[in-house]
């Protein structure tokens, strides 16, 4: 009665029975105590999607950028910047169509501007009439010089041999940015600014730079070219590759970063990252490579934020870390490894001398080297320098050998001579020998990134070249190896029919095969060639053989030019990207055996709904020996 009366007072009509009975419903179907109530969901629901709208129309402003020929605002600079997508901001000089810093690159006057030499990533340029005075003060020469101070620096000692670089037939692009021609540059000078700006933006389109001669020199081969390249790479898959078992060991001990509630406690990474990086750890114990892991140090290469090495920390006694990488990280696992011997090193692995490392004693210290996802030719760096030490440290075994021959023979000699004489040879003393097991123990890498491969720092062009490829050809296998995980709809790891029948026959080999696997590589390969062969003739299926017009490939247009990548379908061509990056992996396994690892093998560490980049390379050294065939170790469980 009295809110009755304060309504009328304020000059307001008391609510209509209609609209009180209105009411009565919501207050009837008010929900529980700590339960949101339906038209507050609603409300959310409708923000959620206006927010959605306004994002993709902010996405679609975002990618309408300006075009080359539009209208400028007086004064402003013409020059069309391509990696962005818009024109200069600058104010153009008084009378000019460009700014000062374009000047050179738009009308070919005035100073010119450079990249910065020591900036590998391109973040800025400078005058080149002050280059000398700019590397003062440069960030990224301050950084290089301080990365060549360091004792473990050696340039490129894990680059491979000079002079291996390929040589590419002449004109297979035409001179333009990006593409390592004449005319690369941020424009083309001495040309008309709106024809070179054109020219620019045509060239942009497509891959550059090694990517672009890659596919430029595989549309040369023209089709029937190509299909010959494809049928020997499954030749030679046939012929090195080995079966990859499916080996996801878990330890015990990262069980509990592998739950769905552990995301925001322990790991501040995805629930993918943390299965494969304790897949890795487990198949390391089962290799033997965590052995006395109290007494080894285990050297992270391309560590990045090193989470790999606070798991290794987790799951064993190792307390000896070396993280290095090319650059710095924020937010690294450093700060959990506290209580453990660690050293996080700056350096370009390619550049890195690991015998160098402070407490490595030259090499001799018992050290093993893992990494995750080296790309590319990272991984060729690391296994050539994995190599070189255990090559070295072989040639101190045997001259320590022919050492110990020569003073057993004076021991002999001494035993005929007067006991005066002996204890005055003795005094003199004699070199300690080192402890055994020092040295490289072994390695655990998986490879990454097969399409940043090249020739020239690729450890198996030997063994390609014994396949018979070229080292163009090699750069067209490392190309299509793109084409393995460019499936969008279709799981991680999806490579067509033709790839899922190999893996299935290969599977099938190695359960007959056994622990047979450790025998002698020729044995081996023909073992697997046999059991792929058979497989195909009890099934009465033919041997895989692409077909001369694919279906659902892409016919190029009258006046085009073939193009292997238009041309063949997208399942055909995640079947040969996965095939190209079985044969490099397998490539750099026999590598690795000629060089001493006898107990090398390759095994899927995770499965490849995981991830499409699933391969773990591991390998001992041939004193210790090696666990050969995929199995569980004790404390490990798939």
């Amino acid at each position: 009665m009295a809110a009755l009366q304060a309504q009328q007072q304020a000059g307001q009509q008391p609510p209509a029975a209609g609209a009180a009975a209105a009411v009565a419903p919501a207050a009837v179907a008010a929900p529980t105590q700590g339960q949101p109530h339906p038209q507050l969901l609603q409300q959310q629901e409708q923000q959620q999607q206006q927010n959605q709208a306004e994002k993709k129309q902010k996405q679609k402003q975002k990618q309408k950028k300006e075009q080359p020929g539009d209208e400028r605002p007086p004064g402003k600079c013409h020059f069309y910047l391509q990696n962005k997508r818009r024109h200069c901001k600058f104010d153009a000089i008084p009378g000019k169509r460009f700014c000062g810093n374009h000047m050179f690159e738009g009308e070919g006057a005035g100073p010119r501007r450079v990249p910065c030499p020591w900036d590998p990533r391109g973040g800025h340029s400078v005058l080149e009439s002050e280059l000398e005075k700019h590397k003062l003060k440069c960030p990224g020469y301050l950084q290089d010089q301080a990365n060549k101070a360091q004792p473990f620096f050696a340039e490129d000692i894990n680059a491979g041999p000079a002079g291996a670089a390929v040589v590419w037939p002449a004109g297979l692009l035409p001179a333009g940015p990006g593409n390592g021609g004449a005319g690369s540059g941020s424009s083309l000078a001495g040309q008309p600014a709106d024809a070179g700006q054109q020219q620019q933006q045509q060239v942009a389109k497509g891959p550059k730079g090694h990517a672009a001669m890659q596919a430029a020199f595989a549309a040369s081969l023209g089709e029937e070219r190509f299909e010959e390249v494809v049928q020997r790479v499954e030749a030679a898959c046939q012929q090195i590759c080995e079966a990859e078992p499916l080996s996801a060991l878990v330890p015990p001990a990262a069980e509990p970063l592998l739950l769905p509630e552990s995301a925001n406690e322990h790991r501040p990474f995805s629930l993918k990252h943390a299965q494969q990086q304790a897949s890795i750890v487990g198949n390391m114990r089962a290799w033997g490579l965590l052995e006395g892991a109290g007494e080894v140090t285990y050297v992270e290469y391309g560590a990045g934020k090193g989470y790999l090495s606070e798991m290794l920390s987790a799951c064993s006694d190792a307390r000896k870390l070396v993280v290095m990488d090319v650059r710095g990280f924020k937010h690294k696992a450093d700060r959990g490894m506290r209580h453990l011997e660690l050293q996080r090193l700056r350096c370009d692995i390619k550049d890195f001398d690991v015998a160098q490392v402070p407490g490595m004693r030259g090499g001799a210290a018992p050290w093993v080297a893992f990494g995750k996802h080296l790309c590319g030719a990272a991984t060729d760096f690391t296994l050539r320098s994995c190599a070189r030490e255990l090559q070295r440290q072989q040639g101190q075994q045997q001259l320590q050998g022919e050492q110990l021959q020569q003073q057993g023979k004076k021991q002999d000699e001494q035993l005929q001579q007067p006991q005066e004489q002996q204890q005055q040879q003795q005094v003199g003393g004699g070199a300690v020998a080192e402890a055994p097991g020092g040295g490289v123990r072994g390695l655990a890498i998986a490879t990454c990134c097969h399409h940043r491969c090249c020739w020239q720092h690729f450890v198996g062009q030997h063994e390609m070249e014994e396949l018979g490829f070229s080292p163009q050809e090699f750069e067209v296998i490392a190309w299509m190896t793109g084409w393995a995980l460019c499936a969008h709809e279709a799981p991680a790891g999806f490579g067509g029919d033709d790839m899922e029948q190999d893996e299935r026959q290969e599977q099938e080999a190695h359960q007959g095969q056994g622990q047979e696997q450790q025998r002698e590589s020729g044995q081996q390969e023909a073992a697997a060639h046999t059991g792929q062969k058979r497989g195909r003739e009890e099934a009465g299926q033919p041997a895989p053989a692409p077909p001369a017009a694919p279906a659902g490939a892409a016919a190029a247009g009258p006046g085009e030019p073939w193009r292997p990548q238009a041309a063949l379908p997208r399942a055909r061509k995640i079947a040969i990207g996965g095939r190209c990056k079985r044969l490099i992996d397998a490539a750099r396994l026999r590598w690795l055996r000629r060089q001493g690892f006898a107990g090398a093998g390759l095994v899927q560490y995770v499965a490849p709904s995981v991830s499409g980049e699933n391969r773990l390379l591991l390998a001992v050294a041939a004193a210790r020996g090696g666990m050969i065939s995929g199995g569980s170790a004790d404390g490990a469980s798939s």
